[in-house]
């Protein structure tokens, strides 16, 4: 697997991986996914300081995963705090090293944009623990309770 930042042109693979993420999700499938949204978040994030958005090519150069992340102050502090908005590998290729690299790649990106926090996690339902041991493993600690209110 090849990580590299996206470009303009990996939009339309990223908004359809997108939609396949939230298809996928017990929790966000219960949301309207709203491409166009998704697509001007991605044009918003490629080429932006503080904005971190990656691709996963396998070795036929096909996008197969993505992750989107975003820097930003505290709301409380001057201090830039990075939160992961996005990390999805479409099922055929998990398990490759793609999950990992993205989350590697990203830890570099968010270590020399200066934060002092990088935030990140699943709260897609899909694979929770599974993919909470991959950032353990790759160097991430278990730090918040995320809890919600279900609305009908």
């Amino acid at each position: 697997m090849h990580i590299r930042p996206a470009r303009y042109d990996d939009i339309p693979r990223i908004v359809a991986l997108g939609a396949l993420m939230a298809a996928e999700s017990p929790r966000w499938s219960r949301l309207a996914y709203s491409r166009e949204k998704v697509r001007a978040l991605a044009y918003e994030l490629v080429g932006s300081a503080q904005g971190y958005l990656y691709v996963a090519e396998d070795q036929h150069l096909e996008v197969v995963g993505f992750m989107a992340a975003m820097c930003q102050e505290h709301w409380c502090s001057e201090d830039l705090v990075i939160a992961e908005l996005a990390l999805y590998v479409e099922p055929a290729r998990r398990g490759s090293s793609a999950a990992a690299r993205l989350l590697q790649s990203f830890k570099v990106w968010a270590v020399r944009r200066g934060a002092r926090m990088i935030l990140a996690g699943c709260s897609t339902g899909i694979g929770d623990e599974r993919a909470a041991r991959l950032y353990e493993k790759v160097g991430f600690r278990r730090a918040s309770i995320g809890l919600e209110l279900q609305h009908v």
